[in-house]
């Protein structure tokens, strides 16, 4: 899926992420799931891939380790894992961009979010 929620005002994507979640785990499908979202993919992945722009390869894969089992009870988002998997990627993009000069433009490296 690629970047299939960008559209969506908040709300939506976030109830389209839990809905995706759910199903995951019902039928434990893999989903190779593609966003420039942060967020997201740490939210929808069990492993992120942090990729480079050019050339495209994957710089590092991250295993997402977070509690689901409370999903759609109590808000991930908001715990101290999800906000330090997300400090990573974000790290990771940021150390990226400053290696290579171009500072302030996040969209030059994609994430991917694997829930599999």
């Amino acid at each position: 899926m690629d970047e299939p929620f960008g559209a969506l005002d908040a709300q939506t994507r976030e109830r389209l992420q839990e809905e995706l979640v759910g199903i995951w785990k019902r039928t434990g499908t893999t989903i190779i799931f593609i966003t420039h979202d942060i967020e997201e993919a740490v939210f929808l992945g069990q492993r992120v891939a942090v990729m480079s722009s050019r050339p495209g390869a994957i710089r590092k894969v991250i295993d997402i380790r977070l509690d689901r089992s409370a999903a759609g009870e109590e808000d991930i988002r908001a715990g101290q894992a999800f906000a330090a998997y997300r400090h990573q990627v974000w790290s990771l993009l940021r150390d990226r961009h400053s290696q290579t000069g171009h500072a302030g433009r996040v969209g030059q490296t994609r994430e991917v979010a694997s829930v599999a």
